[in-house]
């Protein structure tokens, strides 16, 4: 049957195996804090209340929002991102990556981690993110110009997809679906031409201006499918990035901050990046002490080649673009008796 290529979710996400054999990762204890309850007369409340009352006075009121006046319009704003988006003229190390968090596995178990992560990023779509621990690699995250993939060195294991079949996020992903990880970091510029019926439209709210991307399904329905939170104040930085599925849940909620320029001229980038699947319970907190530039890391680098195409060797190999094929579209029970015994008369 025929690929529904823009009416397909992806629940079965980056395609761990279940089992005692995946990965296992480290996770921070905190102590519990010490809770205890001091009984205080209801009259002695009374009196302390007034007491502060009448030294400190009624409290203050909140902050007030800074009224930025007129809002950009559309191209301005976008024309505002790219300025910075063009100052990345080539690949990006992350110095001190880190990487915290939960990932919910196709189960439904949670395991937390805690592990060092390099990251190599050079937009809009190559990016290699490896997480170690113990200087040992556990999950790599890869994508380049036409493919993307996730790598579990341990058991031999890679799952991998094809970005000219593009799959609507769906609000019950796995965590990191890679080819939506590296716009999930906010580094890529913005579509030039905002017309026609992808949008963007805008939605302008006391400190952002949010630019909504639409797109269609196959009957032609329209649905918002993410979400451009943009600063109101100068220099406009990506604060926010949210995809939606076509029901209109959030399947990934990027929360981007803690901007620094590199160099002295250099573009304003972020070091704190906190994707959240809020329907899985899944998070991922990204830090870095800071960015560089590595020129000599281009795309046909061995840090972006699919790493069947480096001769890489596995034992279980997932393409998700046929599981999700078989997921969406079913064979029916003829075709599986074909499968089974042979072409039937």
């Amino acid at each position: 049957m025929p690929r529904n290529s823009h009416n397909r979710a992806t629940r079965c996400g980056t395609g761990f195996p279940a089992g005692p054999d995946r990965l296992e990762s480290r996770s921070r204890k905190y102590p519990l804090r010490t809770q205890c309850k001091i009984a205080i007369p209801r009259i002695g409340l009374v009196a302390i209340t007034l007491l502060l009352t009448g030294i400190c006075g009624c409290p203050p009121e909140g902050p007030g929002v800074r009224n930025f006046g007129a809002p950009l319009p559309i191209n301005d704003i976008v024309a505002s991102v790219n300025t910075n988006t063009d100052r990345i003229s080539g690949t990006l190390k992350a110095v001190g990556g880190h990487a915290r968090g939960v990932i919910t596995d196709t189960d439904g178990e949670r395991r937390n981690f805690d592990m060092d992560a390099a990251l190599l990023v050079l937009p809009p779509r190559s990016l290699r993110l490896d997480l170690k621990a113990l200087l040992e690699s556990q999950l790599v995250f890869g994508s380049n110009s036409s493919r993307y993939w996730v790598v579990q060195p341990g058991i031999r294991a890679l799952s991998w997809g094809r970005h000219d079949q593009p799959l609507v996020p769906d609000a019950h992903d796995l965590l990191i679906r890679p080819d939506l990880f590296v716009e999930a970091l906010g580094l890529n510029g913005l579509p030039v031409d905002t017309t026609g019926t992808a949008g963007p439209m805008q939605r302008v709210t006391a400190q952002y201006q949010q630019l909504l991307f639409i797109n269609y399904d196959d009957t032609g329905q329209g649905f918002v499918e993410k979400e451009y939170w943009i600063t109101r104040d100068a220099p406009h930085r990506i604060a926010r990035i949210v995809f939606r599925d076509k029901e209109g849940q959030v399947a990934i909620d990027s929360n981007i901050g803690d901007y620094r320029r590199v160099g002295d001229d250099g573009p304003l980038l972020p070091h704190r990046i906190d994707v959240v699947a809020p329907a899985t319970n899944s998070r991922l907190l990204f830090t870095a002490w800071s960015w560089t530039p590595v020129p000599e890391v281009t795309a046909t680098h061995p840090a972006f080649t699919f790493p069947l195409d480096r001769g890489q060797q596995f034992d279980r190999i997932v393409d998700l673009d046929v599981e999700l094929d078989h997921l969406h579209n079913p064979p029916s029970q003829r075709e599986q008796l074909e499968q089974i015994y042979g072409p039937l008369n």
